[in-house]
């Protein structure tokens, strides 16, 4: 008899690298939540709450007027929301937010 072995991994393509590599392993502990945990702690709150707006198909200067903000506040979230995503505009960091479940699908506006 083989020994178990407990193997964890964050990605689908982890997880299909492993079963390839260890094809008698009995446990395979995939954790999809760890990442999106940590990309949650690297967005302030209210960088999250900004990505979320944008998410919903609005504009700065409408984030801005609705959170009763600077125009200039919500373009600074927005610079440190893809600095820290390592995206370089809107359409990539939804995709990358929505790839990573930092923001439901029925959040999005098409």
């Amino acid at each position: 008899m083989s020994k178990s072995k407990i193997i964890e991994v964050t990605s689908q393509e982890e997880l299909t690298e492993k079963l390839l590599e260890y094809p008698d392993a009995v446990v395979i502990v995939f954790r999809e939540n760890t990442q999106k945990q940590d990309l949650l702690s690297m967005l302030t709150a209210s960088e999250q709450l900004v990505l979320h707006e944008i998410a919903k198909g609005k504009t700065t200067k409408e984030i801005a007027f609705e959170r009763n903000l600077s125009f200039h506040t919500i373009n600074t979230h927005r610079k440190n929301i893809f600095r820290k995503l390592e995206v370089n505009n809107v359409h990539e960091a939804i995709k990358y937010a929505l790839r990573t479940g930092i923001i439901d699908l029925t959040e999005y506006y098409i």
